[in-house]
């Protein structure tokens, strides 16, 4: 069944019979037939906007312009808040890039210097190599030196002997 509304170009069965003269004046309703894409039921489409707000105000029985004027304001709130939240984690992002940079030159200075530090260690341990050799070398000498001064006491010592006896002998062939 067609309902006639006020405007008597307009029709509609959207009202059930049973609600028929039970409005004293006519119902608020929106004609929201251009929407045909879900991107069209955005409150960033002018059109919506204006049929939302026109609903929202009767319902909270406030002025249209104050309650698409309060969204506006939320909305511009919001892109501060997320300007602002975009802008510190690039912030955190670039102090996180430098760290990260800093870290890698330090580890890189620190594989340079352990580098060094083990060509040191294998010098020194090269040169103590060395030197124990070189010492080794000095004991086995100082060994033969105290082994040739000892011969050499032993044959003096065999020398005044054979003299002690060659007097010996003297004094008993006399």
């Amino acid at each position: 069944m067609l309902v006639k509304l006020s405007d008597p170009r307009v029709e509609t069965n959207a009202l059930p019979p049973n609600l028929r003269g039970k409005f004293r004046k006519e119902p608020l309703y929106s004609d929201l037939r251009w929407a045909k894409k879900a991107t069209d039921l955005s409150l960033r489409h002018p059109q919506f906007l204006e049929e939302v707000g026109a609903i929202g105000a009767t319902l909270h029985g406030r002025p249209k312009d104050e309650l698409v004027g309060q969204d506006v304001r939320q909305r511009r709130i919001f892109k501060l808040a997320a300007g602002v939240v975009a802008l510190l984690l690039v912030a955190l992002t670039a102090g996180a890039s430098a760290a990260a940079f800093y870290a890698n030159e330090q580890r890189k200075e620190a594989v340079r210097q352990k580098r060094a530090a083990d060509e040191q260690a294998a010098e020194a341990r090269w040169q103590k190599d060395e030197a124990d050799q070189q010492r080794q070398l000095a004991l086995s000498a100082a060994e033969k030196e105290r082994a040739a001064a000892q011969r050499e006491r032993e044959a003096r010592d065999q020398a005044e002997q054979a003299t002690e006896n060659e007097k010996v002998a003297r004094l008993q062939a006399e």
